[in-house]
């Protein structure tokens, strides 16, 4: 009797939760926008934007305490004709932010590898650019890279809020308040024409 009673139970808290919570796909999805990869005469760099990345009910998300993490992807590949590409490098940077109640500041922090730094404004505006920007972000020396060789980037993004608490974690679309993510974007290719110079 039991088994017959939870089915409907289970049935409403799905429907009540699923009218509290936003969707996911019924936003727009965000994309990475302006992909340029320049160089200095050591190593090359990477910036790009984010786009369509807060919408109203994340910012309210973020508003009122739940922190929030965007995580890019990054992948350099060398062009090899006929050949597969072959990957040279994988890069992960997360940027977190954490809204401050009481002192009604916005603290984002950047993960790179071993390193971090934290940054604190209380524009939400400013908190977004920092957010959604890699801004001359070094991706590779000229040493690790061949001279003459076709190379290109790809990048993606993937945006996550807090967890639900179990055992709503345990239900795919109610595992997190906003969870998704961009499609791949590619530069344009580029090449190393000489040696860097040296030191």
């Amino acid at each position: 009797m039991s088994r017959i009673l939870l089915v409907p139970r289970a049935g409403a808290l799905l429907f009540f939760l699923g009218v509290l919570i936003p969707p996911a796909w019924g936003q727009q999805r965000p994309f990475l926008h302006d992909l340029i990869i320049t160089y200095t005469d050591q190593e090359v760099l990477l910036y790009s934007r984010l786009k369509e990345g807060f919408p109203a009910e994340l910012l309210e998300a973020v508003d009122s305490g739940i922190p929030t993490t965007i995580t890019f992807h990054m992948k350099l590949y060398r062009r090899r004709g006929a050949w597969f590409d072959e990957g040279v490098l994988s890069k992960i940077i997360k940027h977190v932010v954490k809204y401050d109640a009481l002192k009604k500041q916005y603290r984002v922090s950047e993960i790179n590898g071993l390193f971090s730094s934290i940054k604190v404004t209380k524009q939400q505006g400013t908190m977004v650019q920092w957010m959604s920007e890699i801004d001359g972000q070094p991706l590779i020396p000229f040493h690790l890279l061949h001279p003459g060789e076709e190379y290109y980037v790809k990048v993606m993004a993937n945006l996550k809020s807090v967890n639900s608490p179990f055992p709503l974690s345990h239900i795919p679309f109610l595992t997190s308040f906003w969870d998704t993510g961009t499609p791949w974007a590619i530069s344009s290719p580029f090449t190393i024409r000489t040696p860097p110079p040296q030191q």
